[in-house]
C-alpha cells in the first residue's frame, strides 16, 4: 500500500532525527474495543497501528500527523529506556514510565479530562503541534482541556534539536 510505505518513509526520517530506531508502521483492523481511535503506538513491538477502519476517512495532513503523534511515544518510550541520550529531567521520565506501564489501551477513551491531561499525550500532542505548525504551516486545534498545557509544553520543547 502506497500511504504505509510514505508514513513509514516519514517516521524513519523522524526517528533518524530523534536518534532511535523507527516504529514500523502498519495499517490494522482493530478490535470494537477500542472504539474509532484513529491510532496508536505499541511499545512491546515498536509498531505505530493504523486503524483501518478509519484510513479512508484521514487526510493526508491528518495522516501525517498521526505518525507525528505516535512517533513522539516512541520517542518517550525510547528516552525512558536510554535516560542519557534525552533531554528530559529524570523525574519527566519517571512520570511517562509511570503512565505508559499504567496506561490500558483497551479502556482509554481519549475524550476524558484524565487521558487528555496525561504528561505522555500532552507531549505528544505539543510536539506534534509545533512541528506540523513548522512544516506545514498549519495550526492543529487542540482540546480545550489541554490546551494550556500543550501550550506550555510547547515553550519547553520548542528549540531542542529533534523537531523539523
Amino acid at each position: 500500500m502506497f500511504i504505509v510505505g510514505f508514513l513509514q518513509q516519514f517516521e524513519d526520517k523522524a526517528a533518524q532525527r530523534q536518534k532511535r530506531l523507527p516504529a514500523t508502521v502498519v495499517v490494522k483492523s482493530l478490535s470494537d474495543a477500542l472504539g474509532n481511535i484513529s491510532s496508536m503506538y505499541l511499545k512491546e513491538t515498536n509498531q505505530i497501528v493504523i486503524n483501518e477502519k478509519v484510513l479512508n476517512e484521514l487526510t493526508s495532513v491528518e495522516l501525517i500527523a498521526t505518525v507525528f503523534h505516535e512517533g513522539r511515544h516512541a520517542q518517550q518510550w525510547h528516552q525512558i529506556n536510554h535516560p542519557e541520550e534525552s533531554f528530559e529531567d529524570g523525574s519527566v521520565l519517571e512520570k511517562w514510565k509511570n503512565e505508559f506501564l499504567q496506561y490500558d489501551q483497551t479502556s482509554a477513551n481519549s475524550n476524558t479530562k484524565q487521558y487528555l491531561t496525561l504528561a505522555i499525550e500532552v507531549d505528544a500532542v505539543a510536539y506534534t503541534s509545533h512541528n506540523m505548525l513548522r512544516l506545514s504551516n498549519l495550526k492543529m486545534q487542540v482540546h480545550p482541556d489541554m490546551k494550556t498545557l500543550v501550550d506550555k509544553r510547547i515553550e519547553e520543547i520548542s528549540a531542542r534539536p529533534d523537531n523539523f
